[in-house]
């Protein structure tokens, strides 16, 4: 048993009392993680870390639904490239069965993108492409000066062909 300071605390350093906060957060973290567990396993349960809900809406407040729609089609686009990269695979494996699995999953990855892709939105479609023309720009010009490419290069190349 560890014995008490003079101030009365059963802690003999700092670090001591660090240790044993950090083990008790732990142990109630691990206690919200069991009762949250039926919920995020149930097969029809979707989520995002916390985090990244706290991106998608700051990009919301700011931006509107348009930042949703983007999301999404990202997203999506995302998850088409990964089964076509599967197709090639299971192609070149031959397991033809696998492959048309992966392209119906494929197609119908592409329907929601056409579908959504004519969906409106409610607002934030200017905001949104000014955010991304910045954005964008931004990373353009960090990649040039990343490898020392002159960056009138890019600007001519894109001039003669607009």
């Amino acid at each position: 048993m560890t014995q008490a300071t003079p101030s009365g605390s059963p802690f003999t350093s700092a670090e001591a009392f660090l240790r044993a906060a950090q083990a008790s957060k732990a142990n109630q973290l691990s206690g919200i993680e069991e009762k949250l567990s039926p919920i995020i396993d149930a097969p029809h349960a979707f989520s995002v870390p916390y985090e990244l809900h706290k991106t998608i809406e700051a990009l919301v407040d700011e931006h509107g639904d348009e930042a949703l729609k983007a999301i999404v089609m990202f997203c999506l686009g995302k998850w088409h490239q990964h089964h076509m990269e599967m197709l090639q695979q299971n192609c070149e494996e031959e397991n033809y069965e696998s492959a048309l699995w992966t392209m119906g999953d494929s197609a119908k990855l592409g329907l929601l993108m056409e579908n959504i892709a004519y969906l409106g939105s409610f607002s934030g479609d200017e905001s949104w492409k000014a955010m991304l023309k910045k954005s964008v720009a931004r990373a353009v010009a960090d990649h040039y000066e990343e490898y020392n490419l002159p960056l009138d290069t890019f600007l001519q190349e894109n001039h003669d062909q607009g």
